[in-house]
């Protein structure tokens, strides 16, 4: 009997430190993994790198082109403020808004707001109905605006 307390508890000893090697290594299982993963990163980082390199002289002759189109303008833009009198880069400026309706608009709109107003105060039709008073009143304001 006493042989086999001491081979049982041998054998359970064993047994619990094989369990507690496995808990361990599962603990490590993430680090072990990327030691298995390291070669395709690394593999990844090289594709990176060369892929780089290969798009370099796209990308040179990209900006190459962009450079070249923009010339003409640049050039027109220099002798514009040459011919302005400024050769301080960027002074060519426009002066002035947008230009607003002209008097003519303006009394024109007028007359047909004020022959809109004074409608209701006309006859049936349309030139008795217009409000010759109202147009008068609206083309004037329309003139002073």
């Amino acid at each position: 009997q006493k042989q086999a307390d001491v081979a049982s508890k041998m054998y359970g000893d064993v047994y619990g430190d094989v369990l507690r090697t496995q808990a361990a290594t599962l603990g490590l299982a993430p680090s072990i993994m990327s030691t298995f993963t390291q070669p395709a990163a690394t593999l990844g980082q090289i594709g990176a790198a060369e892929t780089a390199r290969a798009q370099q002289p796209i990308t040179e002759a990209m900006q190459r082109f962009a450079f070249e189109q923009a010339a003409p303008a640049e050039a027109l833009t220099r002798y514009g403020n040459v011919v302005a009198g400024s050769i301080l880069p960027g002074t060519v400026s426009q002066t002035g808004g947008m230009a607003g309706p002209s008097t003519l608009a303006n009394m024109a709109g007028g007359a047909l707001t004020g022959a809109a107003l004074g409608a209701p105060f006309g006859g049936s039709t349309f030139m008795t109905s217009l409000g010759p008073w109202g147009a008068a009143a609206g083309a004037l304001y329309g003139l002073l605006s």
